[in-house]
């Protein structure tokens, strides 16, 4: 496993870990046999709309005292002149100024998708159901942090 980047955008903040040459452990979601995607770029290294896709895993903190278990696949594109990062997966998105800000909010949006399917109880659709439960093997929440 080689690391490329490390970043913190503040001492709250989570710190993003982008990954070259790692394959997750499969997850078992439904409809795949793991959460690896091929990085895609436009060879430039510039966003080019329509021409930039890559993928990355985070793992580790999430923020606010959460933390993934396992590896998680984000993939990132332009769009509008808008970074979006997206675990297809669980259907969240997120957006941002760049790559890293995009991954970060992504992170966020996790962390609050999982706070709401775990307030709301039994009174979920059984898909969101079954996300709550592959968002619990994912996620580990240190009330210390």
């Amino acid at each position: 496993m080689q690391q490329i980047a490390s970043s913190t955008t503040s001492s709250d903040a989570p710190s993003v870990r982008y990954f070259v040459d790692y394959t997750p452990q499969p997850l078992g979601l439904r409809g795949t046999d793991a959460l690896s995607l091929a990085p895609v770029s436009s060879g430039t290294g510039l966003a080019e709309a329509g021409a930039y896709q890559e993928s990355y895993y985070i793992h580790g903190d999430l923020g606010d005292g959460y933390y993934l278990r396992e590896a998680l696949s984000v993939l990132v594109w332009m769009e509008s002149g808008e970074f979006v990062a997206t675990q297809p997966h669980l259907r969240l998105h997120a957006f941002g100024d760049d790559t890293f800000e995009a991954i970060i909010n992504l992170s966020q949006v996790i962390v609050d998708h999982f706070n709401r399917l775990e307030e709301l109880g039994d009174r979920v659709s059984p898909r969101l159901g079954y996300d709550r439960s592959v968002l619990r093997r994912l996620i580990v929440h240190n009330a210390q942090s």
